[in-house]
């Protein structure tokens, strides 16, 4: 039975949605304050999105390696295989270099560059947990805790307004009352409160 209301629920917010759309059907304003925090917490969300996906785009250079494998691993254990492009480089140029020769000119330099190269590459590999320790860990905790409470707050807000206009145009066009009119308007009002207080804490990492 809950399956069918949510279905007809979702089903009247979309056609108040087109209708909206064509410029068929009027719409209940928000209140400028509830109206700032709403388009903000869209401007928090999209911001930080591009934030966290950017950021482990730049630290994630091995692409055979997902992006939790290589970017979330809170701590390198003893005897770690971790690796990279840079220690990888490193590791055949020093093979390389004790095959042609520690004597040999040729031999030298590639030692001598293969163990820079490795160098390099844990160095990268710190810097990576480092970043993702101290800012991605608590953007993504953020993003799926407050954030995503906040985005629900919104939804549910943009919900009941839709179907409260929904009603409205409803018992326009019957030119007779609609009970529906009074149960949304009555869950429209109950829920600007809880939006107002929850989005007006501007949530943010920590």
């Amino acid at each position: 039975m809950k399956s069918v209301y949510d279905w007809c629920g979702h089903f009247h917010r979309q056609i108040q949605r087109t209708d909206e759309c064509f410029g068929n059907a009027s719409t209940t304003e928000f209140s400028p304050d509830i109206k700032h925090l709403v388009e903000e917490i869209d401007v928090i969300n999209e911001r930080n999105h591009k934030i966290l996906h950017g950021t482990e785009k730049v630290l994630k250079r091995n692409p055979g390696l997902t992006t939790h494998e290589y970017i979330y691993q809170k701590k390198e254990k003893k005897g770690s295989t971790r690796t990279n492009a840079l220690i990888q480089l490193g590791n055949e140029m020093i093979f390389a270099g004790r095959q042609f020769g520690e004597a040999t000119t040729y031999g030298k330099c590639l030692l001598s560059a293969g163990r820079c190269q490795e160098e390099l590459g844990h160095e990268e590999l710190r810097y990576v947990t480092q970043v993702a320790m101290v800012f991605l860990t608590p953007l993504r905790r953020f993003m799926e805790t407050d954030l995503k409470q906040a985005l629900k707050e919104r939804r549910a807000l943009t919900s009941s307004r839709l179907e409260l206009d929904y009603a409205r145009q409803r018992q326009k066009k019957a030119k007779t009352p609609d009970k529906q009119v009074q149960v949304w308007t009555c869950q429209f009002r109950i829920g600007l409160q809880p939006t107002r207080t929850f989005l007006g804490r501007r949530p943010s990492p920590k």
